[in-house]
C-alpha cells in the first residue's frame, strides 16, 4: 500500500492535533474510503546502528480505521530524503546521503521499529498551583502532550499538578 500522506491510527501518538470534520481519504480498492479524524505532528524515535534518531512527521493524518501506521515515501522524498530498497530491506538517507533509518520486509509492507521519543528529564514545579497541560508541555522542553499525560497517569513526577488533561 502506498501512502500519499503520513497516516497514524492512534490519537495518543500526536504531539499537536487539529480535529477535522467530515474528511475522508481514498483507499484501495478503488472507490473505498476511510475517515480522517484530524491532522498534526508525530514525534517518534528509532534506533539506527546503536544510535537514537529523533523523527518528526509533520502534517500527519489521524486515520483511526486503518490497520497500520503509514509513512509516506513521497513526503520524505519531497523534503529531500531518499530511500533504497534491496534484499527485503529499506534504508532511508538524510539530506547529505547518510543513512538514518532502516526497516525490513514483512508480508506486504516494510516495517519500521518506531518508538515514542525518550522523555527528557527537567526540573519544574507548579508551586502547588494547578497549571494547564499546554504550559507543562512547554516547561518540559516541548515534550509530547501524551508523554506529559503519562507522567501524570503513572505518578512519575511529584507535584505535577494539572488543571485538566485536555489541551
Amino acid at each position: 500500500m502506498v501512502a500519499s500522506d503520513h497516516c497514524w491510527t492512534n490519537r495518543e501518538d500526536f504531539d499537536t492535533y487539529q480535529p477535522l470534520n467530515s474528511c475522508e481519504g481514498a483507499g484501495a480498492p478503488v472507490g473505498s474510503t476511510f475517515p480522517i479524524a484530524g491532522v498534526g505532528t508525530i514525534r517518534k524515535s528509532i534506533t539506527h546502528n546503536g544510535k537514537q534518531v529523533a523523527l518528526i512527521f509533520e502534517n500527519s493524518l489521524h486515520t483511526p480505521m486503518l490497520q497500520h501506521n503509514l509513512v509516506s515515501i513521497g513526503h520524505l522524498d519531497h523534503v529531500g530524503y531518499s530511500a533504497t530498497f534491496s534484499g527485503g530491506k529499506v534504508m532511508f538517507h538524510d539530506l547529505k546521503g547518510h543513512p538514518f533509518m532502516s526497516g525490513h520486509w514483512r508480508g506486504t509492507m516494510y516495517i519500521l521499529e518506531l518508538k515514542p521519543p525518550e522523555l527528557q528529564v527537567y526540573a519544574a514545579r507548579s508551586h502547588n498551583k494547578p497549571t494547564d497541560l499546554k504550559t507543562w508541555h512547554c516547561h518540559f522542553g516541548h515534550a509530547s502532550e501524551a508523554g506529559v499525560r503519562e507522567l501524570v497517569s503513572k505518578g512519575m513526577v511529584e507535584g505535577l499538578n494539572i488543571m485538566s488533561l485536555e489541551t
